[in-house]
């Protein structure tokens, strides 16, 4: 990771690379907006998501290489 990267962001890709509910869940705004292909969740239904991800695929692996800065406030997670 990089200098500048916002630290929410940090926090919310550690949340999901450790399959720490409570810790996306603090770095995310209460008015998220998750949209999957389905529908668009917000942010209790994507905690429960995500919840439903991690038990039923414990060993689930959220791989990254780097957040990518990409200038006026936009980030890329690679």
């Amino acid at each position: 990771m990089s200098e500048g990267i916002p630290d929410a962001l940090l926090d919310y890709v550690e949340g999901l690379k450790t399959h720490d509910i409570v810790r996306v869940a603090a770095s995310v705004s209460d008015e998220l907006e998750f949209l999957s292909a389905a529908k668009l969740l917000d942010k209790a239904e994507f905690l429960d998501m995500l919840r439903a991800l991690y038990n039923g695929f414990p060993d689930w692996n959220y791989e990254y290489d780097r957040v990518e800065d990409l200038g006026d406030g936009n980030y890329a997670i690679k």
